[in-house]
């Protein structure tokens, strides 16, 4: 079984325990923070989480049940940038055979094993960081407190790089489409929908002709050959 579920602004990985036979489940570009609840899919061997937000990479830990797991893609997270990343990741989960589309190598396992030590130190600190961050950010929410978003010269509005800001993103060019949809017509769109082509109605014909003029109402397919002074329809 295959699963789908990438461009979907989807915050949290969840209800999917009971698929047992699942075993490709690409979850990119979506809006998830924490890798989890996937224990239970015992036939998981391709995960894709590129271009989510996954900055605590100690959650890759929720995927030692996954024994089957052959592919892991996170490019694109944060937790990507912590140094030791590809150590950390390797020594953790040692069913990989490819991580982010690179084989994982037998010296490189070696490797691993021998940074575990200081990399678990440094992705640990990192944990922290990230622990702090959403702290703060929830105070922010509970005072109420919001950022107003910078703009560019031209007065648009400028998304980081964040669930927040795509999320914000997503709803004002929703919101933009709608004012689109409902505006009034200007003098020159109207002008345009003047000039469009407009097929006459059999009665506008017999008006104007004073019969009915020729036209493929089925869309037949049809090539029109000269050949001397024959014509082949």
């Amino acid at each position: 079984e295959i699963l789908y579920l990438q461009n979907n602004l989807i915050g949290k990985i969840e209800n999917l325990f009971h698929m047992k036979h699942l075993w490709y489940l690409n979850m990119a570009i979506n809006n998830i923070k924490v890798i989890e609840n996937l224990e239970g899919l015992e036939s998981l061997k391709k995960l894709d989480l590129t271009l989510n937000f996954i900055c605590d990479l100690t959650s890759i830990q929720n995927l030692q049940a996954n024994q089957n797991l052959r592919q892991l893609h996170l490019t694109g997270n944060n937790c990507r940038d912590i140094e030791g990343y590809r150590y950390y990741v390797i020594d953790t989960l040692p069913q990989l055979e490819t991580l982010d589309s690179e084989d994982v190598g037998k010296s490189e396992r070696i490797r691993a094993r021998q940074e575990a030590i200081p990399v678990r130190i440094e992705v640990d600190r990192q944990r922290k960081a990230v622990e702090e961050e959403e702290e703060r950010k929830r105070i922010e929410k509970e005072l109420g407190i919001e950022k107003e978003r910078p703009k560019d010269e031209k007065g648009e509005t400028l998304y980081g790089h964040n669930p927040e800001d795509r999320l914000a993103a997503y709803h004002d060019m929703q919101e933009q489409i709608n004012k689109d949809k409902n505006k009034e017509p200007s003098r020159f769109d109207k002008i345009k929908e003047d000039m469009k082509v407009k097929t006459p109605s059999q009665e506008e014909e017999m008006a104007k002709y004073g019969r009915y003029m020729q036209r493929n109402q089925a869309g037949l397919k049809y090539e029109l050959n000269e050949v001397g002074p024959n014509v082949v329809l």
